[in-house]
């Protein structure tokens, strides 16, 4: 495929969301890192959009064929895959999706979810603590039954955005989480101190 999709909140991006964007490099020479302004079924990134954008950039520097789009944060509110894919796609060449065991299991509730499968092709990957019984159950839906998908069989790193925030404001080592530089850029512009805002301990 020409390009593989990959959004997110990306608060912060760790070495989980880096493995399966090269694993997915398998299937195309471009995967586009999408930051969410805001995600209409999640929470609002603690970091800013610009702060997120710069640790995207940090993070892909090094391999040519990642690329970052903020297409969902010039739109500003809530950010929908659709318009996203309708925006990015080539004339009426299927774009590729990449997307967790635990976004998929949520694609029912998406804005326009019949139109999203009929341009794209899906490639979901392993998400610690969901089992795939559960994501096959849904492909075998009456609303999945004709997608496009490939199941990418790629041990994840159990990493979450959520645990790198946790550990930050704990001022406890977040290098076995995120690389090294993007570990020092959140050292030095003092994020995720706000203690409230910290989500509970189950998902990023």
């Amino acid at each position: 495929m020409k390009k593989i999709i990959f959004g997110g909140s990306f608060d912060p991006i760790h070495l989980g969301h880096l493995n399966i964007a090269n694993r997915a490099l398998a299937f195309s020479d471009n995967v586009v890192f999408v930051p969410c302004n805001i995600n209409p079924l999640g929470k609002k990134p603690q970091a800013s959009s610009k702060d997120r954008l710069k640790m995207l950039e940090i993070a892909t520097k090094n391999e040519k064929r990642f690329s970052i789009s903020d297409i969902e944060i010039k739109r500003r509110g809530k950010s929908f895959t659709i318009d996203t894919i309708n925006s990015l796609m080539d004339g009426n060449e299927k774009i590729g999706l990449l997307l967790g065991y635990d976004s998929f299991l949520s694609i029912d509730q998406w804005k326009n979810t019949e139109e999203i499968l009929k341009k794209t092709k899906l490639f979901i990957f392993k998400r610690p603590g969901i089992n795939i019984d559960r994501v096959k159950e849904l492909l075998k839906s009456q609303l999945l039954k004709k997608a496009d998908y490939e199941l990418i069989d790629e041990k994840s790193f159990n990493i979450s955005s959520t645990q790198v925030k946790i550990y930050a404001y704990l001022n406890e080592d977040i290098s076995c989480f995120i690389p090294a530089d993007i570990a020092e850029y959140i050292t030095a512009k003092k994020l995720y101190q706000i203690k409230e805002e910290i989500p509970s301990l189950h998902h990023g």
